[in-house]
């Protein structure tokens, strides 16, 4: 199991995850969780964590970022059947607009293993 972290992690329908780490096993996540400070086990990026499904990957639609920004409090609390249910793919997006909070032109979709 691999654990990924970064200043946000996008959770489609969920919203924006303020440094949040995702567990990743067999290529999806299996777990997130607040990270507020770095970890031995936890690999940190720059740029945003997409949490995504395989039809999300494909999308190109620009409201497809418009999300608030939560805390920990507001996240759902049955994050991990969520996560096994829709089979979401960990995807670094990087360079991104932190103050739009959208990818640039040149922002590149990186599969996380």
């Amino acid at each position: 199991m691999k654990r990924y972290a970064s200043h946000y992690l996008l959770w489609p329908g969920v919203g924006y995850l303020k440094q949040f780490a995702v567990e990743v096993q067999d290529g999806y996540a299996v777990r997130v969780y607040p990270c507020m400070q770095e970890r031995e086990s936890v690999e940190w990026h720059p740029g945003v964590l997409l949490l995504a499904t395989e039809k999300e990957t494909q999308t190109k639609e620009p409201s497809f970022f418009h999300h608030p920004v939560l805390s920990a409090e507001k996240l759902p609390e049955n994050t991990e059947s969520l996560l096994t249910r829709e089979k979401r793919k960990a995807i670094l997006l990087y360079p991104f607009d932190f103050i739009s909070l959208r990818p640039v032109g040149e922002t590149r979709h990186i599969p996380l293993p």
